[in-house]
């Protein structure tokens, strides 16, 4: 009898809910532990669950619970002003009321704490079809002189004019702070006026223009004699308008301003747009609202309280304005909140704001002590399980907007753990804040990666605008304190290596290019090519890397020192690099036919080959090398291999209509299983699987009756597999396997995420190559090959890459781009030879021979 999945569903008990803290039962693979009662419903799985519950330690099991949680969607936190609605349900005659400012800015708050809301969406959510007279695309003000003369504009002045500047929309915004009087006309970039009809293209030319694109038009200018940019940056490299119109006060307060300043001094002096001994003025980027000043601002708040409750109106905290004593402007202040501690931002904004993470417990406390419990439990509640944004997030998030099948921002959003807000105070779909993102901890390890996906998401501009980390400087002249540690050189680097060889290449083939210029050229992060090469391109010795590297031990010399020899492999192969004289094993090309790869076969060098077309070829190569044939043997020695065999293949019959194998990892240290494909795609369609109903109803069903026909191997995993989430029915139980079927019983499991791509294409990377990532990255652990199983033996490549013992087992050579991916010719193949290792294949237990799958097993177990 199968279990009803709304058995399964409904059956968590209240002491249950209790156990599980927030934020701890989500994760990568966007699955939820099961319940130890939801498992009741099926008593093979309740008994396992609550077996791992009791053997599983104390020491991972918070790890686990991190893993194993699922993206959760908040529900958008809207704000209301006065006379606004605060729902879209409200009667249709109240739609009709007369637009005031405080619905302005409610909308222009709505569509500033969310970029990817447009004016149409917040118009709606908001119920006033009107507002769309008065609010255009990108929260430009349609009608500003007629938003000067409503009764309440004074009122909600401050917080139109901060959303405005957070849209972009600044000039408007310095109009209307200007107070200018009302003309029926609208405002032009440089304070004038426009009539309407010329408000379209107005608007089209206010769009921010980068020094980046006034220093090659001031070049291009020198140089050619002319303006070769349009009309819009003539002016630019014009005297007279750069005079007229304060171009350089323009100028110096766009945020990436500082970065460009001494390369456009000169070129305006040339220009004659300033003396000769003039100087561009110092940047004045706009004061923006953190978390340090809403921590101080609610300090003060609540002294100036305690203060006025015990009469003491002498206390210097009342003899300065609220702005003065925090030391901020009194607009952006009272923009976040009021002069009594009412925050006037929704939850996700204050959530959102730079350095919430280390001051959030603060500013709970201080809205709690000034009775703002209701919004300090919005606060709590608000993201439940949400992980904040890190530089290595922001990169992630980059690499998943140039999939081949991008998706949406709310759906990467949703995939990172990350509020949407948040992200977008990050990364819009037209570039990113480079301000904020440089402020980010881990921005240095980073920046490299960052830099490398704008340029493939074409925001160049703001990739040669990123601001460079600090890092190891050449000769190693470099202290302590500034040197990349060992333990995160040896997590990015190997992840770098195909950027690196590229780097290489290009400082050999030109060298007078900087090395800085190399790696931002090929995406590579400067402080690990420094680390690996020097400025000419040669791979540095152990003893040199030493130098820029702390922390550098005995196993980290050994690990580096392995780096450098593939590195060296690939740009300097041995004069006698090749294939081995001396190997007892020999190279056999075999065409598959139709689409399917070619494949290289090792194999005994005596053995015939009855060539191609031959009937029976494969039997033919392998009945002269019997030792590459493993019939079915006992998995005695490696029980905990046999769950995750039968696992793997399970999910692979879950889904027919692909070809791609299926592998499983047990990482202890987590407690949870790695499952990967080969495809990015279907990485995707697996983790929503094994987060659902589908992996539910799955393994609550009953295993088919016996006798089972062991040759059938897809049947006879499922049986067993189904049977042993029992512990009493495991012959052979061991504590590895108990905690592999515990996990499986409770559903933790992470599927990888990463999309590998070359020369801008997909690259469907092996199963366990995926996974060997996946522990690096976001684990930080290496692979132990012993906790792999899978529907198929590792490939020749993929053995190579993960560096498994000679005595493992492994197939043959796949030659498909996909599965040849940053290999450099063919090393691996040689290596192999020289080692003397063959190519294995199975025999099944019908005896047939196979590539498509492990060796069977005929133990009992």
């Amino acid at each position: 009898m199968k279990t009803g999945l709304g058995e399964l569903h409904g059956r968590r008990s209240t002491s249950e809910k209790a156990e599980r803290t927030p934020g701890a039962s989500q994760g990568t693979s966007g699955a939820q532990p099961r319940s130890s009662t939801a498992a009741s419903a099926h008593p093979q799985l309740a008994r396992r669950v609550a077996s791992g519950q009791q053997e599983g330690s104390a020491a991972h099991r918070p790890r686990t619970q991190a893993i194993a949680r699922a993206p959760v969607k908040a529900e958008p936190l809207r704000t209301t002003g006065e006379g606004a609605s605060a729902s879209s349900s409200q009667p249709k005659a109240a739609k009709t009321s007369r637009i005031n400012a405080a619905l302005i800015a409610q909308a222009l708050s709505m569509m500033a704490d969310n970029p990817l809301h447009s004016a149409r969406e917040v118009i709606r959510d908001i119920g006033r079809a009107t507002l769309g007279d008065h609010i255009g695309k990108g929260g430009i003000c349609r009608k500003p002189e007629l938003l000067q003369t409503m009764p309440d504009y004074e009122d909600h002045k401050p917080s139109i004019l901060a959303s405005l500047r957070r849209l972009h929309q600044t000039e408007q915004a310095d109009w209307l702070e200007k107070g200018m009087p009302g003309s029926g006309k609208r405002p032009l970039p440089d304070g004038g006026t426009a009539d309407p009809p010329a408000a379209k293209k107005a608007r089209a030319s206010r769009q921010p223009i980068h020094p980046e694109q006034i220093f090659q038009a001031m070049s291009d200018r020198l140089a050619s004699g002319r303006n070769l940019h349009g009309k819009n940056m003539e002016k630019w490299s014009n005297p007279e308008k750069w005079q007229q119109e304060k171009l350089a006060t323009r100028l110096a307060k766009h945020e990436d301003y500082p970065l460009w300043r001494d390369r456009i001094e000169p070129l305006a002096r040339r220009l004659g747009l300033i003396g000769a001994q003039e100087n561009l003025p110092p940047g004045s980027a706009r004061e923006t609202f953190d978390a340090a000043k809403l921590v101080a601002a609610l300090r003060l708040i609540s002294q100036r309280t305690e203060a006025k409750a015990s009469q003491r109106l002498d206390a210097p905290c009342l003899r300065e304005a609220l702005h003065d004593g925090v030391g901020v402007k009194k607009g952006l202040l009272y923009n976040w909140i009021s002069a009594e501690g009412v925050l006037r931002k929704p939850p996700k904004s204050i959530e959102g704001l730079p350095g919430y993470e280390q001051h959030g417990p603060e500013i709970r406390e201080l809205l709690t002590a000034l009775g703002q419990q209701e919004f300090v439990a919005a606060l709590d509640s608000g993201a439940p399980g949400l992980s904040p944004i890190s530089a290595r997030k922001v990169a992630k998030v980059l690499e998943m907007m140039c999939a081949t099948s991008p998706r949406t921002q709310s759906e990467i959003a949703q995939q990172q753990e990350l509020p949407l807000t948040t992200l977008t105070q990050y990364v819009r779909k037209d570039g990113l804040n480079i301000d904020r993102l440089q402020r980010l901890a881990d921005y240095g390890a980073h920046a490299g990666a960052i830099r490398a996906w704008a340029q493939r998401l074409g925001w160049k501009d703001q990739a040669a605008a990123l601001p460079e980390p600090a890092g190891p400087s050449l000769p190693p002249a470099t202290t302590g304190s500034s040197r990349m540690e060992a333990a995160l050189f040896l997590k990015q680097a190997p992840g770098y290596l195909d950027n690196v060889e590229r780097v290489a290449r290009m400082l050999r083939d030109a060298p007078a290019t900087a090395i800085q210029a190399a790696a931002d050229a090929q995406g590579a992060p400067r402080r690990i090519v420094r680390a690996l090469l020097d400025e000419r391109g040669r791979v540095r010795d152990l003893s040199g890397i030493g130098q820029l590297l702390s922390g550098v031990d005995g196993a980290a010399s050994a690990r580096i020192a392995g780096l450098l020899a593939r590195l060296s492999a690939r740009l300097d192969p041995p004069p006698d690099a090749g294939p081995p004289q001396d190997s007892r094993v020999k190279m056999l090309r075999q065409k598959v036919g139709g689409t399917a790869p070619d494949r290289i076969l090792l194999v005994d060098r005596h053995t015939r080959d009855p060539g191609q077309g031959a009937p029976d070829r494969l039997g033919s190569i392998y009945r002269q090398n019997s030792a590459l044939v493993h019939p079915p043997r006992s998995y005695a020695q490696d029980r905990h291999a046999q769950p995750l065999r039968w696992l793997s293949t399970l999910l692979r019959q879950q889904f027919p209509e692909t070809d791609s194998e299926i592998q499983c990892y047990y990482d202890a240290g987590s407690g949870s299983i790695i499952v990967s494909s080969n495809e990015t795609g279907f990485n995707t369609t697996l983790r929503t699987f094994l987060a659902g109903e589908g992996m539910q109803a799955l393994l609550a069903q009953s295993p088919p009756p016996a006798p089972i026909d062991n040759t059938q191997r897809a049947l006879r995993h499922e049986a067993k597999l189904l049977a042993r989430l029992d512990p009493a029915s495991d012959p052979h139980p061991t504590p590895v396997s108990d905690e592999i079927f515990a996990a499986i019983a409770e559903q933790r499991f992470a599927v990888p995420d990463s999309n590998y791509q070359k020369d801008s294409r997909a690259v469907h990377l092996h199963a366990e190559r995926r996974i060997a990532d996946h522990l690096r990255d976001e684990l930080d652990t290496p692979l132990d090959h012993t906790m792999l199983a899978g529907t198929m033996r590792p490939c020749g490549t993929c053995a190579d890459e993960l560096e498994v013992s000679p005595s493992t087992h492994r197939g043959p050579f796949w030659m498909s781009k996909s599965s040849r991916a940053y290999v450099e010719g063919q090393s691996d193949i040689h290596r192999q030879m020289r080692a003397n290792i063959g190519s294995s294949i199975t025999q099944a237990r019908n005896g047939r021979l196979t590539f498509n799958h492990d060796t069977d097993s005929d133990s009992d177990g």
